[in-house]
């Protein structure tokens, strides 16, 4: 073809022609030296499907091997349990749940990873933070299967999880429950939860700019949570970017909305123990949020009298129920220890498999936590800070962005202040609280 060109090209007259032909004969030159490379290309035929070392999971991999060795001896189950976060049982419990969400069929080529081996590497990447490069060596799976089947075993988790660990309540009766323990452990009546906001950091992505960079200088999405007396998530909000405060992030979830709408069929409100005035159900929280009929939070400023300096410390002993959690669960799932390096999107799914496990390991009673572990009180209300604290400072734990709001109700006023009345009444005082503000 570059023949012909060349024959007409040499043929043409004009200067313009020529140039037109110059152009054409270029073109066409590329077209067949592209054509040309194609075909000296050979086809590369894979000589196998799986590499050697990936052959030998079922023998020397570590479910199969190191874990079932931990399950078997008895002196060394507790090795089973700390590596995974759960004992024996609860694992095969679990997989239960999540296994119609996780089980793959074998195919012509190759053989599916069993669905036991994707939930247990889910679960040590969850509690170790472990790269895959690194989970990958131990259980013998590509890291590139690891990183394919991580999230879709993390969005497994929380579905079959939530709707029975992670349950706002739905009833009067219910949420009369999540009052009383309120009560009789923190000394707090009329309480349905404390909230609060957790700053889960991320590797900033690409191209996303401030997007997700928060006031400590990291780039983070916001976990927030309403936590019952026990440390028990009741409700969690994930994926909010970085910049917003916690107060801006509840604002717009879907529980403000509920409240905001009588959606929650909360009980009707009632005087508290020896006084005359309703008080509603409330929320405990810290000065980041905006006070309302059904949330409190602490009196400002430092001039403060007596009964204010109370009040902010018995609203101090309930709320630290959610810092206690978002520290119980870092403590036990070092992933996140570390900045994740999955996308904002893999991040709310691992966020959200850890607050579902954090729930069912603490209905299973496996120690998951323990007295040291978490805040406690002396028997002169002296606070103790729990062992969680000596690894994660606070700020690494709890809160966003304190931008406290300055326009609080009438009616929000009004609460606070007759719950101050009570705690300095003889019925709703406690003995030490005076030694202790």
């Amino acid at each position: 073809m570059l023949k012909h060109l060349k024959i007409c090209f040499i043929k043409m007259c004009s200067l313009k022609k020529k140039k037109i032909a110059a152009a054409i004969i270029m073109v066409c030159a590329f077209d067949d030296e592209k054509n040309e490379r194609k075909e000296k290309k050979k086809k590369v035929n894979r000589s196998t499907w799986v590499r050697e070392w990936l052959t030998k999971r079922s023998t020397d991999g570590a479910y199969d091997k190191t874990l079932m060795e931990f399950r078997e001896i008895e002196n060394q189950k507790f090795l089973f349990k700390n590596f995974i976060r759960m004992d024996d049982e609860t694992f095969i419990e679990l997989l239960q749940l999540v296994s119609p969400y996780i089980k793959k069929q074998d195919t012509n080529m190759r053989k599916a990873i069993p669905e036991q081996i994707r939930l247990a590497v889910t679960l040590r990447f969850l509690a170790s933070g472990d790269s895959y490069k690194s989970l990958s060596v131990f259980f013998r799976v590509a890291p590139n299967t690891i990183s394919l089947f991580v999230p879709i075993v993390c969005d497994a988790i929380y579905k079959a999880l939530k709707g029975a660990y992670i349950k706002i309540p739905s009833t009067q009766e219910e949420w009369n429950v999540v009052a009383f323990k309120f009560n009789k452990l923190w000394n707090f009546p009329n309480c349905i939860g404390a909230v609060d906001g957790k700053h889960v950091q991320i590797i900033a992505p690409p191209n996303s700019g401030s997007t997700f960079y928060n006031y400590k200088g990291t780039h983070s999405i916001v976990l927030m949570a309403v936590v019952d007396a026990e440390y028990n998530f009741l409700y969690v909000d994930v994926g909010c970017n970085g910049r917003v405060s916690d107060g801006g992030v509840f604002g717009d979830c879907t529980f403000q909305r509920a409240l905001n709408n009588n959606e929650l069929n909360l009980p009707l409100p009632k005087p508290l123990p020896g006084r005359q005035a309703n008080v509603p159900f409330v929320l405990v929280a810290d000065d980041a949020f905006r006070m309302q009929k059904h949330l409190l939070k602490p009196y400002p400023g430092k001039s403060l009298s007596a009964g204010q300096r109370i009040f902010n410390y018995r609203l101090s002993r309930a709320r630290r129920v959610v810092e206690n959690a978002f520290g119980i669960m870092v403590k036990r799932f070092q992933i996140f220890s570390r900045p994740s390096k999955l996308n904002a999107e893999k991040t709310t799914s691992t966020t959200l498999a850890c607050c579902a496990l954090h729930n069912f390991l603490l209905k299973k009673n496996l120690n998951y936590t323990t007295s040291l572990l978490v805040d406690r009180y002396d028997e002169d209300g002296a606070l103790i800070p729990g062992t969680w604290r000596n690894d994660f400072p606070l700020d690494a734990v709890s809160g966003t962005e304190n931008v406290p709001s300055s326009y609080i109700t009438s009616e929000a006023k009004a609460v606070r202040d007759e719950m101050e009345k009570y705690f300095m009444s003889p019925i709703g005082e406690l003995s030490w609280q005076y030694k202790n503000i």
